[in-house]
């Protein structure tokens, strides 16, 4: 019977459909072929960098979830917290199983014998490091637990008081201000029986400039924390971190974690430099003309002081509101010639330099003043390293080991001075 015009043009697509479908076929085995070597390539990878990672970060706890949030997550009122278990890809920063920065431990009941002090506040507490270019005067980037104020307390500590047991835990959060701080001790630390508290701070509550349409510093530091962390590239990239070992190790070793070389042309840029001879009447004139504002933030910092104070008074916990040391302030210390350079450049590079200025003399003033009055332990910590010849700043904050021990050694004679109930041990 012979075919239809439309069955013959059927068995011609067949016949010519037949060959593409076998060329698609071919082409498709062929993918599958190509892409085995490279799907075991990529779980050998996976599984050599799990490998790896576990070995690096030993003796800590690694979990890749954890690591892949970074050092920093949010924590409602409190806005941000270090996270418990992270550990820093340069192996000197850990965070214990309650977020604090010690290697050990911390069961919220204290053992017998054991006396408990909570050192708080921002980034010189923690331990932090410059950034930038203060790099550059510096050549610090990092240092472990040991060499921060608490790692050096409790060494001088126990030395001191041989049959005391005593713990200073570093529970500093990096860019905390105080009222941070005092959301995390309500939140967190009253549960682990301090026996002391001391706040170690200033720097940043003084950059709390005024931004009119937010009412406090509470909602300025809310908003900074997500303008500033939460929209860098690299916190938007942290779910991406999260899904394989082999990018995260990648990410970790291509950002590098070493020191940086001191700059020494930059240094002799600066260091001659000193300060301006005017300096002291700008930055009265900067008062002049801001007052209402820098009135307002010290105010609330004060306020914020007198709240802590109160509620660390009814919880019966001592306490010390420290007031950190600034380099544009220090009239006292013989500066290296690194430090002359830091201080210069400051100076002149440093927008907020007289409204920190003046932020900080006017709550030393109110400080000082509560603390006369029998209101507050305050303790202005403003030219602590008079006489020390050896570098004790990096930038125009942040602290040396040997800058830190001082300040550990200042802060503890004033503890002994204030609280001497708590001291009272056999040596």
């Amino acid at each position: 019977m012979p075919h239809s015009s439309n069955q013959i043009t059927e068995i011609a697509d067949a016949s010519q459909a037949a060959p593409a479908a076998r060329v698609a076929i071919g082409l498709g085995k062929r993918i599958i072929f190509a892409c085995i070597p490279l799907l075991i390539l990529g779980g050998l990878a996976e599984i050599g960098s799990r490998a790896y990672l576990r070995h690096r970060f030993a003796p800590y706890p690694y979990s890749l979830k954890v690591q892949a949030l970074g050092s920093m997550t949010e924590a409602g009122y409190q806005i941000w917290q270090h996270p418990p278990n992270y550990t820093t890809w340069s192996l000197l920063s850990h965070f214990n199983g309650e977020g604090f920065r010690r290697d050990e431990e911390l069961a919220p009941k204290k053992p017998a014998g054991v006396h408990r002090i909570f050192f708080m506040g921002g980034s010189a507490a923690f331990g932090t490091q410059p950034t930038g270019i203060y790099e550059k005067f510096s050549g610090q980037r990092e240092y472990g637990l040991a060499d921060t104020i608490a790692g050096w307390m409790e060494r001088i500590l126990r030395a001191r008081y041989p049959r005391g047991n005593f713990q200073v835990i570093n529970a500093a959060t990096n860019w905390s201000k105080l009222h941070q701080q005092m959301i995390r001790y309500l939140a967190q630390i009253k549960d682990f029986e301090p026996d002391i508290i001391v706040s170690f701070d200033g720097q940043n509550d003084s950059s709390l400039r005024q931004i009119p349409q937010f009412l406090n510093g509470w909602e300025i530091t809310e908003v900074a924390y997500h303008e500033e962390v939460l929209s860098r590239w690299e916190y938007r990239a942290r779910p991406i971190l999260g899904l394989s070992q082999t990018v995260y190790l990648a990410a970790m070793l291509l950002s590098g974690s070493h020191n940086v070389a001191v700059d020494q042309n930059l240094i002799a840029q600066y260091a001659g430099t000193g300060r301006p001879a005017d300096h002291d009447s700008q930055r009265d004139a900067y008062y002049a003309e801001n007052r209402a504002h820098m009135e307002q933030r010290v105010s609330e910092y004060v306020r914020t002081m007198r709240y802590f104070h109160e509620i660390l008074e009814i919880d019966r916990v001592p306490h010390l509101l420290v007031l950190q040391p600034l380099i544009s302030m220090d009239r006292t210390k013989p500066l290296t010639r690194q430090e002359r350079a830091i201080q210069s450049y400051g100076f002149t590079h440093d927008d907020a330099g007289f409204w920190r200025e003046n932020f900080v003399g006017r709550a030393i003033e109110e400080g000082n003043r509560l603390h006369h009055d029998g209101r507050l332990p305050f303790y202005p910590l403003m030219d602590p390293f008079s006489g020390m010849d050896a570098q004790a700043y990096t930038d125009y904050c942040h602290l040396t080991p040997a800058g830190n021990q001082v300040i550990a050694e200042k802060i503890i004679a004033r503890l002994e001075s204030e609280q001497p109930e708590v001291f009272q041990l056999n040596r």
